[in-house]
Formats: structure tokens, sequence, C-alpha cells
């Protein structure tokens, strides 16, 4: 009998559950289920089990791009980690009014793959990009340092050099819905 008691209370918390965190995503009209939705920490620990499949992550706005607003970064207010999603081909832009706000974006986790071939191409460009901006006279053109890149690049390296796979990975998200979570 207790059995019973315990199974019914379970399933009746779960339909509780289910019935109070669905909510409808303003901009496509679909559910999201916040209740499913996970961390940015957790995200960072999953992503690579995840990868061509679709997860929601829960996060604060930090960044959208001004330059067509298809790129939102978030970050995790607990330890400041970041990931970035792009907007999906059949999704608009993200509204910049979003920055500040926590909101959950549901996509297909995608992975970009950094080994020593990519950063080889990688170095190389940012040299004769240096090497065009001097004889140009214009050291550090639009901004970038290139001397910094450089070190990135090497810290890049060791990276790699370190990893039993021969790669390093970034994960982020190809957002298809989003949802400004409501407090």
């Amino acid at each position: 009998m207790k059995k019973l008691f315990y199974l019914m209370f379970v399933m009746a918390l779960f339909a509780a559950c289910n019935n109070s965190q669905s909510k409808k995503n303003e901009k496509s009209g679909e559910q999201i289920v916040s209740a499913e939705a996970i961390s940015i920490d957790s995200f960072l620990v999953v992503a690579k089990n995840y990868v061509d499949k679709e997860l929601t992550v829960k996060g604060t706005v930090d960044h959208i791009c001004k330059h067509g607003g298809k790129r939102v970064k978030i970050v995790s207010t607990e330890t400041g980690e970041t990931i970035h999603g792009d907007a999906a081909e059949n999704m608009g832009a993200f509204d910049v009014e979003l920055e500040g706000s926590d909101i959950y974006l549901t996509g297909i986790v995608k992975e970009n793959r950094i080994d020593s071939i990519y950063i080889d191409k990688w170095k190389k460009s940012i040299k004769e990009n240096d090497e065009s901006d001097i004889e140009n006279g214009q050291e550090h053109k639009g901004g970038v340092d290139h001397h910094a890149k450089l070190q990135e690049i090497e810290e890049y390296r060791k990276q790699i050099a370190d990893s039993p796979d021969g790669y390093i990975s970034f994960y982020y998200l190809e957002v298809t819905k989003y949802e400004k979570c409501n407090k």
C-alpha cells in the first residue's frame, strides 16, 4: 500500500510540474518546457553528448550582435561561463532589448573543432593581415590586436597538444526558438 501511495504521489507531482512549466513562445508560438531547460554550466558538461540534438538552455543575455542580430551570447550568473547561439535560417533576429534579460534558448547543439591545421591557417591569416596593415600604416586596424590573437593561438595550440583527441571543441546552439523568462 505504501508503494502504491508513493507511486501515485510521484505521478501527481510530475503531472503538476508538466502542466505548470509549459509556456508559449511569443516569437514562434511553439511550446518551450522550461522544466527541461539546463544551465549554461550543465550545457558545457553535456554538450558533446548532444551534438546535432535539441536542447534548451537558460542564461542571461550578455550581448546581441549589432550587425543583423543573428547571434546572441548568454552568460551564467553563477560562474560567468558563456555560450553563444546563432539564429537558425528560418528564425528572425534577436531583439536587442533582450540584453540583460534571462532567456531560454532552444536549438540544435553544434560543435566547432579546432585542430593544428585550423590553428596554422588562422595564424597565417593573422600574420598576413598584420603585415598588410603595417604596410598601409594602420597597425591594429579596426582595434584588432594581432599580437594578442597570436598569444591566444598559442594557448589553443597547448590545449590541443594536451588533448587526447588532437583537437579542442567549442559548443554552441543553432537557435530555433527563444523565450524570455518570466520571473
